[in-house]
């Protein structure tokens, strides 16, 4: 084996582990303050993940590292899938609802769209590993360990939150008057 394989088998198994090793202590850590943490508090966090995955996002199209088409489909899963969950949490949807449906489609869609949406796939390498961790399939397992899923109590209780979609919010809000005068009065 030339010394460069070696060097290049060495240096994809070091991001791999470094990778698998920040996912660990980040899911750990998230874990922490899921026991300590409002829920008000855990859908902030929620809130201010979708907003670092759209400026990375907004930072890899600026510097050219994806193709065009990669960004609004990005932006439409970040906020309609992943923004989405974060305005309704903590309410539990079941398997066979539209928002499941939704979410878990987002999803496969932003997984298919990274395989084939770098502008230079060979410079990316292993480094794409790390973004499809980091940008697709960190927020939905986060999102998922946050709710509250065995815990008859909390899901029963009365939430805060509106369990709407967010294209039938965007549609009353453009179309029924008293709903953003009510909007406008909460502000």
């Amino acid at each position: 084996m030339p010394r460069s394989d070696s060097v290049s088998a060495a240096y994809v198994v070091g991001v791999v582990l470094v990778t698998v090793a920040l996912m660990a202590v980040g899911f750990y850590c998230w874990t922490m303050l899921l026991e300590e943490s409002s829920t008000r508090m855990v859908r902030l966090c929620l809130h201010v993940y979708v907003c670092l995955l759209i400026v990375l996002e907004i930072l890899m199209w600026h510097w050219g590292s994806t193709k065009t088409w990669l960004f609004p489909m990005c932006m439409v899963v970040d906020i309609w899938g992943f923004g989405d969950s974060a305005m309704r949490f903590p309410v539990v949807h079941d398997i066979d609802t539209f928002f499941t449906f939704k979410l878990a489609s987002l999803v496969v869609l932003k997984t298919v769209a990274f395989a084939f949406g770098f502008a230079k796939p060979k410079d990316i390498g292993v480094w794409y590993i790390l973004l499809m961790f980091s940008n697709v399939w960190s927020y939905p397992l986060c999102y998922v360990l946050a709710l509250p899923i065995g815990d008859k109590r909390v899901q029963d209780a009365k939430h805060d939150v509106e369990d709407v979609d967010l294209v039938l919010r965007l549609v009353r809000f453009a179309t029924d008057a008293q709903h953003r005068q009510m909007v406008f009065a909460v502000w």
